[in-house]
């Protein structure tokens, strides 16, 4: 088996990445229909069967972090959407393919594109507050430390 980062590192077949990126897409997709979320989901977690000459096949692995989540999670969607994009250099994926796989993750819907747009900044704006609080916590402890002294 061959990890999703090493194939996109070797395959240099237009064609046959573009095949690649579009079966992924529909995997991941696939993934999140059954309401599965890898809490850690980056190229390297992705292994796919050598015989790809018919058609792709992929396995997850590192899954003791994944978990099954009820009704239509696109919070999750997002954040694994997050995760894979920031596992992808661009020297294995160009800013078109990447591009091409959101198209393909979001079906070419508008709506679709529009929601995961939204996700995405809501995960950095929590990012965000996160680390203005801890920034914040870090100051008032500064301040108690001097006033008690």
């Amino acid at each position: 088996m061959l990890n999703a980062k090493d194939f996109l590192l070797t395959e240099k077949k237009e064609e046959l990445r573009k095949r690649f990126i579009q079966s992924l897409s529909n995997f991941i997709k696939k993934m999140h229909s059954v309401n599965f979320y890898h809490d850690d989901l980056k190229l390297t977690h992705i292994l796919l069967d050598k015989d790809y000459d018919k058609d792709f096949r992929f396995t997850i692995i590192d899954l003791d972090n994944g978990l099954f989540l009820k009704g239509y999670r696109l919070w999750g969607r997002a954040k694994n959407y997050l995760q894979l994009m920031k596992s992808i250099s661009n020297e294995i994926m160009t800013i078109e393919g990447k591009s091409f796989f959101k198209l393909e993750y979001c079906e070419n819907k508008r709506i679709n594109l529009l929601l995961l747009d939204i996700f995405i900044k809501l995960i950095f704006i929590q990012k965000l507050i996160k680390e203005i609080k801890r920034g914040f916590f870090k100051i008032i402890r500064k301040i108690i430390k001097r006033i008690i002294k």
